[in-house]
């Protein structure tokens, strides 16, 4: 099964998790030096990666 339903989920929950580090962001008016709000970026991308991963790796 692909589950092809995730991949629309998993965007939204992308675009919804960058659009509030964004905001957190300008909020604290963080310096670009200061990457700590890129997590919240790398971690709402996550699932859709790894769906994406596991419809290319063969799973034994």
């Amino acid at each position: 099964m692909t589950m092809g339903w995730f991949l629309p989920v998993g965007v939204l929950i992308g675009a919804a998790g960058t659009q509030t580090a964004y905001k957190s962001r300008h909020a604290t008016k963080a310096h670009t030096r200061e990457r700590t709000w890129s997590l919240l970026v790398i971690l709402a991308w996550l699932p859709t990666f790894c769906w994406i991963v596991a419809q290319f790796v063969d799973q034994y």
